[in-house]
Order: C-alpha cells, then sequence, then structure tokens
C-alpha cells in the first residue's frame, strides 16, 4: 500500500495495512478490502505467473452492483 490505511479480509481474518505493508493473497483464495481511515488508500497490486487476464476472476458478493 502507497497512502492511507484499510482492511484487507483475506479467507475471513482481518488485516489492517498501512504504507509500505505488503499482504500475499494466494491464488483462489477469497478476499476484499475497504478503507478504513480518512485518506483514501492506494494499493499497487503485483501478480506473479504466466496468465494476467482478468476473466478468470469471481465475484463471491457485490455489494456495489458490478455483476449483471
Amino acid at each position: 500500500m502507497e497512502a492511507g490505511t484499510g482492511t484487507v479480509l483475506l479467507s475471513g481474518n482481518e488485516h489492517l495495512v498501512g504504507p509500505g505493508v505488503a499482504i500475499d493473497v494466494p491464488r483462489g483464495t477469497a478476499h476484499r478490502s475497504h478503507n478504513s481511515g480518512d485518506e483514501d488508500p492506494v494499493f499497487v497490486e503485483v501478480q506473479h505467473g504466466d496468465y494476467f487476464g482478468q476473466d478468470d476472476i469471481v465475484r463471491l458478493d457485490d455489494d456495489y452492483g458490478w455483476i449483471d
């Protein structure tokens, strides 16, 4: 994370994150994040592997109306 503070929910466990904190999300692990501070959080996502498409994402919940 580059700025702000946030909470990452990773397999049912909450992790508070802030600037300079990294968190690994293993492949296939349910996860979500939200702002838990006053400043907008800025995340930097880094993917590893041979495939970087978005069509393998499975949304488990849709609080924001992104799924048709």
